[in-house]
């Protein structure tokens, strides 16, 4: 009778030892019923996407019991949003909707970023990549890309490319085209992406790299038409353009997608927890509807894929930055 009253004695221990250890770690026990209170989206972005991630975190929000709050936080390139994750607290109630360009371009092309992209934040899921095109006016002397690029190598500074800005994947996809077929085309960057369409259109600019999504009213109404896609995958709705990397070998398209993040140490089973939602959520007919119609490819990974995905762009971005000689800011 001793021992057993010893032996149950022991077990009560065990298990009021247990509590506490879990009390002390904070995903031991939240993972289980994980969110239990509203969870905060900051997004480093605006415009089209941002409807998406809305969309996205209103299903999350169904899905989880729990109000899904979307914050923008777009400011600084998205350095102020990717910060304020990066330093809040492991708990799950604060995560990162954010692109390829805030977490690695912007640590290559702004001094004294504060945040690294690998030891600061917690991947989870990628989500979607932005569709690039090169695009071109009706009236340029060439009809395709491996005509332009033909047409470059005969004609030395002869074509103008537009984009959306210095350092932006845009402008490293260009150096990377100049670097690898030998040619000069020559960078004209502006404030904002209307105007490089605005440009080509009137013929003051011979080419121009653009979201999908910004050319297309263009191409479907005759002024403009399609060369590229940047991206290493062609698009279902311009099934007929190519891919730099088709005509171009050994290209490797900048940092194009967006992806989820939590702070660094976030607990694995909220990882899992947020993984498995992202994932499926964003998979739906409806969300996927969306994504096509804003020229969004959908892509997922394991949180360790996305992790090996930062690694890889860090090295492709360091690369082109030093050939071309990008100085940051």
């Amino acid at each position: 009778m001793k021992s057993g009253f010893r032996h149950k004695r022991l077990a009560v221990a065990v298990a009021g030892l247990a509590a506490v250890v879990g009390l002390a770690l904070p995903g031991a026990v939240s993972a289980q019923s994980y969110p239990v209170k509203p969870v905060r989206m900051i997004l480093t972005y605006s415009g089209g996407i941002e409807a998406i991630a809305r969309l996205m975190a209103l299903r999350l929000g169904e899905s989880l019991g729990q109000s899904f709050i979307v914050e923008g936080q777009a400011g600084a390139g998205g350095s102020i949003g990717a910060t304020t994750v990066a330093k809040a607290a492991p708990d799950g109630y604060t995560i990162l909707s954010t692109t390829g360009s805030t977490q690695v371009q912007r640590g290559f092309l702004i001094k004294n970023v504060p945040y690294e992209a690998v030891k600061d934040f917690t991947p989870i899921t990628l989500s979607w990549e932005t569709m690039i095109v090169v695009g071109a006016t009706n009236d340029a002397p060439f009809k395709s890309f491996r005509e332009m690029i033909t047409y470059a190598k005969a004609n030395p500074g002869k074509i103008s490319y537009g984009t959306s800005g210095l350092g932006t994947s845009h402008h490293l996809a260009l150096e990377q085209i100049n670097l690898l077929a030998g040619t000069n085309i020559v960078h004209i960057p502006y404030k904002g992406g209307d105007q490089v369409i605005t440009d080509v259109i009137a013929g003051r600019i011979q080419a121009s790299s653009s979201p999908l999504f910004s050319l297309e009213p263009s191409v479907t109404a005759g002024k403009a038409k399609y060369l590229a896609f940047v991206n290493s995958k062609r698009f279902e709705g311009a099934a007929d353009v190519p891919t730099v990397r088709e005509i171009i070998p050994g290209f490797e398209a900048p940092p194009l997608w967006s992806g989820f993040f939590g702070p660094p140490n976030l607990p694995p089973a909220i990882v899992k927890r947020l993984h498995g939602e992202i994932t499926r959520i964003a998979a739906t007919t409806e969300v996927r509807a969306r994504l096509f119609a804003g020229g969004l490819l959908l892509v997922n990974s394991t949180p360790e894929q996305l992790a090996l995905t930062i690694k890889h762009d860090i090295q492709t971005v360091s690369d082109i930055v030093k050939k071309a000689k990008i100085q940051p800011e």
